[in-house]
């Protein structure tokens, strides 16, 4: 039953009180719900969007503010299309891998919800998207039930990205032409030259005009005093890029590095963590934030395979008999972060990524590392992506 806005028997909000989900509040002579637990939250600012705490009650329209994350098309001053939508605070971004056919095919309505942002990949090497691509975006797209930022990814591990002017004109005419909400970096040839591609960037998101989202997606690497972002494949490390080149979010691919890099477990320093535990997510995460020179307005998104077909090698967290048992771990170490436990500072915290919905939507078709098992389709989904929508 919707509710009137000026129904006095509804209780005022207050900032300093906790609401519990399915509380009713009146806020400017507009009725809300909470969606989950909250507290300072502003309803007028809170509400309506993917994660938003606040429900409107009622059939009033709110106005569109910078940050919105829903998907209009705003024109810029030169009167092209443009994005303007930012990433939320706190984001599950998945991957489409759109070469699998038969398992984007197998991705549900459902699955895409437990997702506030997520990335199609990938261009060709000129930053242009072949007809088939698009086609399996579209389809995609016709099963979404919400509104999440929707990102067009480049490289990836069988492609290339030519680090020319003409790259960046193609992909700005792309997300402009396809309502693609930014452009994520996904490189993955170890022969790229940092130099050039640092420059690359740094026109590319003059290019950009602030007015598009765009991520880069490294691999872990380093010490355990000194953790290092660099290129998968033997590539060379992006250190002098991300300490000096703010991204609206880095996407560290915490699956794809091999055991060998190791950083402390918060709480327990001496314990060092590799990729083959889910104490990963806090331990990478807090390592790159103390001591990684990260710049600070990147946030930082730790990503982890949806399965043990995610990722077939030794470097998966998945790897284990007791999938239960990883699902709890992932999502204490989420919290941990959250809630700022072991003097972790959550400030450039941007949540969790994984690759990726295909093989989460059709798991049979990807085979885990050394003879373990994966969840059931969907499962990732459901067991661990929904955590953004509770936290």
């Amino acid at each position: 039953m919707t509710q009137s806005s000026n129904d006095s028997t509804t209780p005022q909000w207050q900032t300093d009180k906790a609401y519990t989900k399915g509380e009713k509040i009146s806020y400017l002579g507009i009725n809300y719900i909470a969606a989950f637990w909250t507290q300072g939250d502003s309803p007028d600012q809170h509400y309506g969007e993917y994660g938003q705490p606040w429900k409107k009650l009622t059939g009033e329209v709110k106005p569109q503010k910078n940050n919105s994350t829903k998907n209009d098309t705003k024109t810029s001053q030169s009167g092209n299309p443009t994005s303007n939508r930012h990433l939320p605070d706190k984001m599950m971004v998945g991957y489409v891998d759109t070469t699998a056919i038969g398992a984007c095919a197998a991705i549900t309505e459902e699955q895409l919800t437990s997702y506030n942002v997520i990335i199609f990949g990938f261009t060709k090497t000129d930053g242009t998207l072949s007809a088939d691509t698009l086609d399996t975006i579209q389809k995609l797209r016709q099963k979404m039930s919400h509104n999440p930022i929707q990102l067009i990814s480049t490289g990836g591990a069988a492609g290339k990205l030519d680090l020319t002017e003409n790259s960046i004109t193609n992909l700005h005419k792309l997300i402009q032409e396809h309502s693609f909400d930014g452009i994520d970096l996904d490189l993955e040839e170890s022969e790229i030259e940092i130099t050039q591609l640092k420059k690359y960037i740094q026109s590319l998101k003059k290019t950009l005009n602030g007015e598009y989202v765009l991520t880069i997606a490294p691999i872990l690497a380093g010490s355990p005093q000194k953790p290092v972002l660099r290129i998968p494949n033997g590539g060379p490390s992006l250190a002098s890029i991300y300490e000096d080149i703010p991204f609206d979010a880095i996407l560290v691919q915490a699956y794809n590095s091999g055991l060998n890099f190791k950083y402390p477990k918060p709480g327990t320093p001496s314990q060092l963590v590799d990729e083959s535990s889910a104490d990963i997510i806090a331990a990478s995460y807090n390592s790159l934030h103390q001591t990684g020179d990260i710049h600070s307005d990147s946030l930082i998104v730790i990503g982890i395979p949806s399965n043990g077909g995610g990722a077939p090698s030794q470097s998966n967290l998945w790897n284990s008999p007791d999938l239960s048992a990883v699902t709890h771990q992932i999502k204490s170490n989420f919290n941990e972060i959250c809630d700022g436990e072991h003097a972790i500072d959550p400030i450039q915290f941007g949540g969790l990524m994984c690759w990726s919905l295909c093989t989460d939507a059709f798991p049979s078709a990807y085979h885990p590392y050394n003879g373990y098992e994966n969840g059931p389709a969907g499962y990732f989904a459901e067991q661990v992506a929904s955590l953004i929508k509770t936290h």
